[in-house]
């Protein structure tokens, strides 16, 4: 199966407009960025805007206009030249929003008691991850993605799913009980 990448880099090459960017890590995560390279904008007044909040705080370094923290959305870049002699021009971006991680499983046990020494298989549901992290009761550890494994005590017995898209600040955890 293919993963999805964890943060989408863009370049976008404009006839004079040189851009980088970065996507956000996580669903609702207010991380990515734009770099846009003013070489060419010495004799231009320019900003960064959005549909929603209008003009965005940005700074300038090395000569590049850069913007950071951004959440996923629209991003504007316009730009006229100080003479006034051009009409405004702009150049739209878009910052992408990772699916939601959302850990889930199923297994056998979820219908019925399970007997001890008996194989239990478990169906990861899990969305918008791609890196799985189980743990069961006596520490054992597993990243596969629908591990099985035998319980050879009776009782109740926890098993941990954390669900990644492969960035550890981008996760969930969910925890089910096991009856042997």
């Amino acid at each position: 199966t293919s993963k999805e990448s964890v943060r989408f880099i863009g370049h976008v090459d404009h006839p004079w407009i040189a851009t980088k960017l970065i996507g956000v890590t996580c669903h609702s995560a207010a991380d990515g960025l734009i770099e846009v390279d003013l070489d060419e904008f010495d004799n231009f007044d320019f900003d960064l805007r959005t549909a929603n909040v209008g003009v965005i705080p940005y700074k300038v370094e090395n000569n590049k206009l850069i913007a950071e923290n951004l959440y996923a959305g629209n991003y504007e870049f316009n730009f006229t030249e100080s003479n006034d002699r051009c009409e405004d021009q702009s150049h739209k971006f878009k910052i992408s929003q990772p699916k939601k991680v959302k850990a889930k499983f199923t297994s056998q046990s979820d219908l019925s008691k399970v007997s001890p020494n008996s194989v239990v298989q478990f169906d990861n549901k899990s969305l918008g991850a791609h890196d799985f992290v189980w743990k069961f009761e006596d520490q054992i550890y597993s990243n596969v993605a629908h591990p099985s494994y035998v319980f050879k005590t009776s009782g109740t017995h926890k098993v941990h799913l954390i669900a990644s898209n492969g960035n550890p600040s981008c996760n969930d955890t969910t925890v089910k009980k096991v009856t042997v």
